[in-house]
């Protein structure tokens, strides 16, 4: 339902139900008046909810289950005619989101958009406030709609003893404010909403799958398919010949369903399960489409060594930073060359970078090494801790000297294309000596073309 308007706006509002889908197709195609980067001009309220659902997946749905609230709750700016209205409020297992609008006379040009802020508290759960953040929807982004201006914001679920609460009722938004442009933020009273949340509301609905593909080496089996209300979760087995030794840790993976939606995932949880954006629509059928899993293989790693005295002759009498170009190669494994690609000395220490360059015109289905940011064990970590990484963590790099005595790895990052660095804290005592660089728990990528398919019965 539209919002009730604030004042000044005068004007009688009559209530409308949500366009077709035509509709919402016809609002992204539609040239749009803009006024500041982020901020389109709709003409009507079905373009409105229209933006909220794409920056919101499974709004839609929520609020045709009646999980969301609605407040037109109006909040006036002191000294002026202007105000801040809190339209709705969704709750979910994964994030509290506030939609809200702010009134103003004209679309706003770049750096003059207002920005509402606050914290949010609730009585039942640990004493500190949830600050706010944006996820896909800035304070500067939004829809001007007959002289307001309607934006997001959004904050975690309230915690109690390191658990999220199931069940709450009421919050508060304290430390209200609105700046607009580069003006002191104007000061807003606090607001009280009675908003409940019991998550025995939120509706999960599990599907057996029961298929699967790969070959003697390598195997993915699906097992289930969970839609819910905040998120939608996709079981699976990776297996490979050395057992348990093969974790998955990435995915690419892509849902597309009857009605026009797309979903895609990429980080897994708990080694077996990867978890979506909810869909606005409920779907009849689900493509499930696979390109690729990336999983960790703790047989495999390759060991390189620096030379000290090598690389102290080529730093020479320069000072500052020193670059040296490698490109030496260092290993090959799975269809892929490994290169020692460049080193950078300063008085700090000694960062060098690796990387792998795999076979051109690879065809899937195939395996070949993948990179990400390297993972290191501090060598003042205990024992335990350091047995409990090495299980783990992929990628993980170490460096000893000659007698055997392990370096510490400061700051790792990874770059563009398949390159990786870690930085090595006083890598050389008084003497150059030669160091032994040890990479384990290698990432490989297991490319793949597979598509298959789940049918949704009817329901709510």
């Amino acid at each position: 339902m539209e919002p009730r308007r604030a004042k000044p706006i005068t004007s009688i509002v009559i209530a409308v139900l949500l366009t077709a889908i035509a509709a919402a197709v016809w609002f992204w195609r539609e040239p749009t008046e803009t006024g500041a980067r982020g901020i389109v001009k709709a003409d009507k309220w079905e373009q409105v909810k229209a933006y909220q659902y794409e920056k919101t997946p499974g709004l839609e749905r929520a609020e045709k289950l009646g999980l969301t609230r609605d407040f037109d709750k109006e909040i006036p700016v002191p000294d002026s005619s202007d105000s801040v209205m809190i339209h709705e409020v969704w709750a979910n297992r994964a994030n509290i989101f506030f939609f809200y609008s702010v009134s103003l006379k004209s679309l706003p040009a770049d750096g003059e958009a207002p920005v509402v802020s606050f914290r949010v508290k609730n009585g039942q759960a640990d004493p500190s406030e949830h600050s706010l953040f944006t996820l896909n929807w800035s304070p500067n982004e939004g829809v001007y709609y007959q002289g307001r201006l309607y934006g997001r914001a959004v904050t975690n679920p309230f915690w109690l003893d390191g658990k999220a609460l199931d069940e709450w009722s009421g919050l508060e938004l304290i430390d209200l404010s609105v700046r607009q442009g580069d003006l002191f933020a104007t000061a807003l009273p606090s607001v009280s909403l009675p908003v409940d949340y019991r998550a025995s509301n939120e509706i999960v609905e599990t599907y057996p799958i029961g298929q699967s593909y790969g070959d003697a080496d390598r195997k993915l089996e699906l097992d289930r398919l969970e839609l819910g209300t905040t998120e939608n979760r996709l079981f699976f087995r990776f297996s490979a010949p050395n057992g348990d030794r093969s974790k998955p840790m990435q995915v690419s993976v892509r849902l597309r369903t009857d009605q026009g939606e797309t979903r895609e995932a990429r980080i897994v949880e708990n080694f077996s399960a990867v978890g979506f954006e909810p869909f606005n629509k409920r779907p009849g059928r689900i493509a499930i489409e696979w390109e690729s899993v990336r999983y960790m293989d703790r047989d495999l790693g390759f060991e390189f060594t620096l030379d000290g005295a090598k690389i102290k002759e080529g730093i020479g009498k320069r000072q500052g930073t020193v670059r040296i170009d490698s490109n030496e190669r260092i290993d090959r494994l799975l269809h892929t060359d490994i290169l020692l690609n460049e080193l950078i000395y300063d008085e700090r220490g000694l960062d060098f970078s690796i990387l792998y360059e795999s076979d051109k015109g690879l065809k899937k289905p195939y395996v070949r090494l993948a990179s990400e940011t390297p993972n290191s064990i501090p060598v003042e970590m205990s024992e335990e801790d350091r047995e409990r990484n090495s299980v783990n963590l992929p990628l993980i790099v170490r460096v000893f000297n000659a007698d055997g005595e392990e370096k510490n790895i400061g700051q790792s990052g990874s770059g563009s294309g398949e390159r990786y660095d870690a930085f090595i804290e006083n890598p050389f005592g008084e003497e150059a000596e030669e160091l032994r660089v040890s990479v384990t728990n290698l990432l490989v990528e297991w490319g793949i073309d597979w598509k298959t398919e789940v049918t949704i019965p009817a329901g709510h």
